[in-house]
C-alpha cells in the first residue's frame, strides 16, 4: 500500500503542515491508500511519504475451510465431505472433516516447518506401520495415488495430507490406559525394527533435541543472562553424557517423538490408535519413553509405572536405556522451551514469559537433583 498526503502548504515540512493544520483545525481524512489534510483537496497536490510491499508479507495464513472443502478435498478418494471446520492451529493447521458416514482429519502443513520429504518419510513411516497391523490413523491417497497435495499460500508452499479418524476417544490418566498405552508404543517400535524410507529426514538427535533449541532461545534471552548461562550449561552437561551413554549402543529406531496422551486414542476393548507423526524420526527408542515419562512428571508414579509395564510387556527395555530415560526427560524439556522460540513468530513470544522460563528452570534444577546427579558418580 502507497501512503500519500496531499498537503496545502507545500512548502512546509510534514511536521509543520500538521501544526498548521491543527491550529486551523482542518479535517484529517483517512482513506483506503491516502491521508489529506485541508479544506479544498482539489488545491492540493500528492507527496509520497512511504512505500510499503504489496502484498504484505505473510508469516501464517488460516486457508479458508470452504475452499478446502471446495477445491482440495474433492481431489481425495473418500465419499463426498459435507464439511471442514478448523481445529487447531499449532505447528500446523487441522481441520475436521465430515462426509456421510465418516470423518477425517485434513492437515495443512506450516509454509517452512516440514520439507516435501520430511513429509513424506512420515506417509511412509504411518502406511509400513499400518500393513504389519499396527492401529495407526493411516494417511489417505488422492484420486491419482499420491499424498500430497501442494497449495500455494500467501507465506509459501504448503502441503495438505488427509488423514483417517482414529476410533475411540481420549486416553485419561487411569492406570489401565497407560498400561496399554506402553504395549501400543512397543508394537510400534517392533513393527518399524526394519523400517527404511527413500526420502530424506532429520533425526532426532543431540543437533535437533538440543542444539537448535538453544540456538533459537539465545536470543530471547538476551535480557535473562541467568537463565542462558544455567540452560547452556546443563545442555553441555546433557551433550557429554548422552554421547557417553551413546557410545555403549542405546537402542536406535523409528520413534513418533511426541508421545504425549492426547496423541493417541483408545477404545473400550482397549484398541489404542496412535496419530499425529509430524515429530516422527530415527532415534534413540528411549526417547520415546520419556517423552510420555515427561508428561506424566506431575502425575502419579504409578501411571508412568504402568505405561514401562505395558511396554515391557511387548518388547524388553535394557538398563542402559531406563539410566537414559531422565536424562532424556531434561533433553525434552530444551527442546519444548525450544519449540515455543522457534515458533516465536507465528504463536507469538508470550509463552516465552519470564515466569515460564523461571518454572522450567526450577524444574530442571530439581530433576537434576533427584535424578541426574545420582548416575553421573
Amino acid at each position: 500500500m502507497v501512503v500519500h498526503v496531499l498537503c496545502a502548504f507545500p512548502s512546509l515540512s510534514a511536521a509543520a503542515q500538521l501544526e498548521r493544520c491543527a491550529a486551523r483545525r482542518f479535517h484529517v481524512r483517512c482513506a483506503a491508500s491516502y491521508v489529506t489534510i485541508g479544506r479544498d483537496i482539489s488545491s492540493c497536490h500528492r507527496r509520497t511519504v512511504m512505500n510499503l510491499p504489496s502484498p504484505f508479507p505473510v508469516v501464517h495464513s488460516v486457508l479458508a475451510p470452504h475452499a478446502l472443502l471446495t477445491h482440495v478435498l474433492p481431489g481425495y478418494d473418500i465419499p463426498a465431505p459435507h464439511s471442514c471446520f478448523l481445529l487447531t492451529r499449532s505447528m500446523n493447521d487441522t481441520y475436521l472433516v465430515r462426509s456421510v458416514n465418516a470423518n477425517y482429519i485434513l492437515r495443512i502443513y506450516r509454509a517452512g516447518w516440514r520439507s516435501q520429504d520430511d513429509i513424506l518419510f512420515e506417509v511412509d513411516a504411518l502406511r509400513h506401520l499400518e500393513r504389519y497391523g499396527v492401529s495407526v490413523a493411516p494417511p489417505l491417497p488422492r484420486g491419482d495415488g499420491t499424498f500430497l497435495t501442494r497449495l500455494d499460500a500467501p507465506e509459501g508452499t504448503r502441503y495438505a495430507v488427509l488423514f483417517a479418524y482414529a476410533p475411540g476417544g481420549p486416553l485419561t490418566p487411569i492406570r489401565d490406559h497407560c498400561f496399554h498405552y506402553g504395549r501400543a508404543v512397543a508394537a510400534l517400535h517392533h513393527a518399524t525394527d526394519h523400517f527404511t524410507s527413500t526420502h530424506a529426514r532429520f533425526s532426532l538427535d543431540l543437533d535437533h533435541l538440543l542444539a537448535q533449541p538453544l540456538l533459537a532461545l539465545q536470543p530471547l534471552l538476551a535480557d535473562y543472562a541467568a537463565a542462558w548461562r544455567y540452560l547452556n550449561d546443563t545442555g553441555a552437561l546433557l551433550r557429554g553424557y548422552m554421547t557417553k551413554l551413546a557410545r555403549h549402543d542405546l537402542p536406535r529406531g523409528f520413534c513418533h517423538g511426541d508421545l504425549y496422551p492426547a496423541n493417541a486414542y483408545i477404545t473400550d476393548n482397549h484398541v489404542v490408535t496412535l496419530f499425529d507423526f509430524d515429530c516422527c524420526g530415527m532415534g534413540w527408542r528411549a526417547y520415546d519413553l520419556a517423552v510420555f515419562r515427561y508428561e506424566m512428571v506431575r502425575e502419579p508414579a504409578d501411571l508412568w509405572d504402568a505405561f514401562l509395564n505395558g511396554y515391557q510387556s511387548e518388547h524388553p527395555v535394557s538398563q542402559r536405556e531406563v539410566d537414559a530415560i531422565p536424562w532424556l526427560v531434561a533433553l525434552r524439556t530444551i527442546w519444548h522451551m525450544g519449540l515455543y522460540a522457534h515458533n516465536g513468530q507465528e504463536w507469538g513470544i508470550s509463552r516465552l514469559s519470564r515466569a515460564y522460563i523461571e518454572e522450567r528452570i526450577s524444574f530442571l534444577q530439581r530433576w537434576a537433583k533427584t535424578w541426574l546427579t545420582a548416575q553421573q558418580h
